[in-house]
């Protein structure tokens, strides 16, 4: 009994490293935010309201989602930022989307200066 006991346990073991190292750290950052007014992200315009962000950080893009629709999608990049950032913040200039800095990070999401947007206008 001993035996098996010790052998399912070091079979487990094994089992849960390999998920860990499979699945490995997500890559993707994201947050709910609220645009007060319309905002072009990317070249797209983007109605005021409520809207789900995301940041890949494989492929640098930045996302807008309404539901399970993408209204944009835009090229960006990371950035250090001197402290943490306590809540999640954006940046606007003229009611076009900069940055955004995502709760608890050390680094800020930059949209990309003459990228294009897709999606449509929600």
């Amino acid at each position: 009994m001993k035996y098996f006991v010790r052998h399912l346990s070091v079979g487990l073991l094994i089992l849960m490293l390999a998920g860990f190292t499979a699945f490995g750290k997500d890559k993707t950052k994201g947050a709910w935010i609220t645009f007060t007014s319309d905002v072009n992200v990317g070249g797209s315009v983007v109605k005021a309201g409520e809207y789900k962000v995301k940041f890949n950080q494989e492929t640098n893009e930045l996302t807008v989602m309404k539901g399970n629709k993408v209204v944009a999608k835009t090229m960006a990049h990371l950035q250090d930022r001197a402290d943490k950032a306590h809540d999640t913040t954006m940046y606007l200039k003229d009611n076009q989307l900069v940055s955004i800095a995502f709760s608890g990070d050390r680094q800020e999401v930059v949209v990309s200066e003459g990228s294009s947007g897709t999606g449509s206008q929600q």
